[in-house]
């Protein structure tokens, strides 16, 4: 349902739930800007919005556990993203070639980061949680910058290495925080001037 640009996958079809979101569902539809996902969906396939070029912004319901590989490949406005707080790995080349995308935070939930997901010189990831198993080519030639919790023990030297990438950045963080959302979008304080606006507006 919806317009044109806009669309709202359905919950059910036939009293059936809509549970998965099929590989290349809707590859190449450059005209959508809008999609939303109903919290009956568990996967999302292979380039299920590969080349959604006018996909701008996307939050995942806590119901989705996997992302294909290609998911949100050549979303070239694709510029806010909210993961899902259950999602298990982000697969090879999720994020690629989404140029206006500029951060992510990672769900405590994900155990794995696959090759290659973005392509942002100057990315910057949020870790929530235990660090992940990560591919030897998860940044492949660009330079990252990866914030972590101070107090996991998980994040050791031999976690914190380039993985394919040019002088990443590792910050540990005392404290990570959190996804403000609100209608019709979200915001992540990753980098350190909003980190002290949260404090700010907390203390």
């Amino acid at each position: 349902s919806g317009t044109d640009t806009a669309i709202s996958i359905p919950s059910t079809i036939r009293n059936m739930p809509v549970t998965a979101i099929a590989d290349k569902a809707f590859y190449g539809r450059k005209e959508l800007t809008a999609i939303t996902i109903p919290n009956t969906v568990t996967t999302i396939g292979n380039r299920a919005f590969y080349q959604c070029s006018g996909l701008v912004r996307m939050t995942l319901p806590d119901s989705v556990t996997k992302l294909g590989s290609y998911a949100f490949a050549r979303c070239t406005s694709l510029n806010a993203v909210t993961l899902s707080e259950n999602l298990t790995a982000l697969e090879d080349y999720t994020f690629y070639a989404c140029f206006e995308l500029k951060s992510l935070r990672i769900p405590a939930s994900v155990t794995k980061l696959g090759t290659d997901l973005i392509s942002k010189y100057g990315f910057t990831f949020t870790f929530c949680g235990d660090a992940p198993e990560f591919d030897p080519e998860a940044f492949l030639y660009r330079h990252v910058i990866c914030n972590y919790p101070a107090s996991n023990p998980t994040w050791t030297e031999n976690v914190t290495q380039d993985y394919g990438g040019y002088d990443v950045e590792w910050n540990a963080l005392d404290v990570i925080p959190p996804v403000l959302t609100g209608k019709g979008f979200s915001l992540s304080f990753e980098d350190e001037i909003l980190t002290n606006l949260y404090y700010t507006l907390s203390g």
